[in-house]
């Protein structure tokens, strides 16, 4: 069976279509916020509720920088550098050099129990607050009160993906994000913990799945 071009077009179209909305709610959401504190700050007496809000609007973590040492030993100074070596190192670790799995074979079908706007409703009222994002840079509270048209949405474009052998790229995307080990030497890559930071799409399914 030969797969509708046009058909993935439209998938992918209501995809991106799907994401820009969500991006540009989520920059009017921040927005508000920050236009809230300010109003707090700027009408309120009580100096605690002040502190508060002066906090909450300016509150950022220094960033420590992660120490990587290359493979004679010395330290990475170049941030690209240090990425690219942590990189090679798990993705050496994680695939120890075996094939990658034989591509999906046969004609599209549908899935033979489709997925509902039931069962992405109930993924997503388990989706966690206050978790840091993906690359999509969409929080879970965004998907999580999104309401049933946006579970019923996802629910059709998972089931023509199948339907239509039609890959969404960022159910595959993540953020690899280091973390030292406590008690390890700091420097080489073995010593740092791997940290996946998953799109919300990919919790979604892990869920349902």
């Amino acid at each position: 069976a030969v797969v509708s071009t046009q058909s993935t077009g439209n998938i992918r179209s209501l995809v991106n279509r799907t994401q820009k909305s969500i991006q540009r709610r989520l920059k009017d959401l921040k927005a508000q916020a920050a236009e809230h504190i300010a109003h707090t700050i700027a009408n309120t007496d009580e100096s605690r509720r002040m502190f508060e809000a002066v906090r909450t609007l300016t509150n950022s973590k220094p960033h420590q920088s992660i120490i990587v040492h290359n493979a004679d030993g010395h330290v990475i100074t170049s941030d690209a550098d240090k990425a690219d070596a942590i990189r090679d190192y798990f993705e050496q670790q994680f695939t120890r050099n075996e094939p990658p799995l034989d591509p999906f074979q046969g004609p599209p079908r549908a899935l033979n129990t489709p997925i509902t706007a039931g069962e992405v409703s109930a993924a997503l009222s388990k989706l966690k607050n206050n978790r840091a994002c993906g690359p999509d840079n969409i929080p879970n509270e965004l998907l999580k009160y999104a309401g049933d048209s946006f579970a019923s949405t996802f629910a059709d474009i998972i089931n023509e993906c199948f339907e239509t052998n039609t890959y969404i790229k960022a159910i595959g995307e993540s953020i690899l994000t280091p973390l030292q080990k406590p008690g390890k030497p700091k420097g080489p890559p073995k010593s740092l913990r791997p940290l996946n930071l998953l799109n919300g799409v990919r919790k979604i399914l892990s869920v349902i799945a």
